[in-house]
């Protein structure tokens, strides 16, 4: 389904194996199950399950809430169940995301993205702005459960009270495409966001799984991505679980919560009040 149009409405659908067949489906942007782009649409109480690409493209304004994506991603790399792209003011909340793998058989090995990318929630890069991501259940992901990708104008945007569980990643942040969209401009490097990131619950169930995963691309210094408050973060495996990597001087550093908490000055709530970091005995 393709939606060019202004304040409509895509509720109580139900969409399965769309663009299964490689080879068939529409150049460049093809093989999605759902994509709209006006302003005031609203997509409600779908469910997705077996698609080529990506689950649900949405842009603008749009409200996106209580729908179920499954097995997006099945035929192609790089994308992910719920994508956004040139928001602002956009909404979505209480969706699930769920069983995203990522397909490379017809990726040449020099390709940048020969290995597996797909992300639950995904923010595209060109401007996503004053956008707020809440409530969602992602799970079950190869990459990451949310990837804010930020851009030059990024600003406003919110990450609230979602449950990552199970995801290669649970919450992957970079600044990787200030290079595009409006404002870039060289050398692409902003040394602050005011993302909010708050009330998540972030699990990682595997020694291999992270629950932060952070890349700096264009600046010799560590950039500031926003406010992280009330975040819980759950490792039973391996109490590191938080990754920074400088892509421009190539420093890589692994955290326990506290050694971040303690080097970035992040507010937390003490564990008498509320359980932050939880290990296995």
């Amino acid at each position: 389904m393709y939606l060019i149009d202004n304040n409509t409405q895509f509720n109580d659908n139900i969409l399965e194996e769309i663009a299964m067949q490689p080879g068939l489906g529409e150049k460049d942007w093809g093989y999605i199950g759902f994509r709209c782009n006006g302003t005031g649409m609203v997509v409600q109480r779908n469910r997705l399950t077996d698609m080529g690409y990506i689950g649900m493209t949405v842009e603008q304004n749009s409200l996106v809430e209580q729908n179920v994506i499954k097995r997006a991603m099945r035929i192609l790399n790089d994308g992910g169940g719920i994508a956004l792209e040139s928001a602002d003011g956009m909404i979505i909340r209480d969706n699930i995301v769920m069983d995203l793998v990522g397909n490379v058989e017809s990726c040449a090995p020099e390709y940048h993205n020969s290995f597996p990318m797909c992300h639950g929630i995904y923010f595209g890069n060109y401007s996503n702005k004053n956008t707020l991501v809440q409530r969602n259940t992602v799970t079950n992901c190869s990459v990451s459960g949310i990837h804010v990708d930020h851009t030059m104008v990024s600003s406003g945007n919110q990450i609230k009270d979602n449950i990552l569980f199970n995801n290669l990643i649970q919450l992957s942040l970079s600044d990787y495409s200030n290079y595009n969209g409006p404002g870039a401009t060289a050398p692409y490097y902003v040394p602050s966001f005011n993302t909010v990131y708050s009330g998540n619950i972030l699990y990682a169930v595997t020694k291999d799984q992270l629950c932060m995963q952070q890349l700096h691309v264009y600046g010799a210094n560590w950039v500031d991505f926003g406010t992280f408050s009330n975040n819980m973060y759950y490792a039973p495996y391996n109490d590191r679980s938080i990754f920074l990597h400088n892509h421009n001087t190539t420093e890589q550093r692994t955290f326990t919560l506290e050694r971040w908490q303690s080097e970035w000055n992040r507010t937390w709530v003490p564990p008498a009040a509320r359980c932050t970091w939880r290990t296995r005995p």
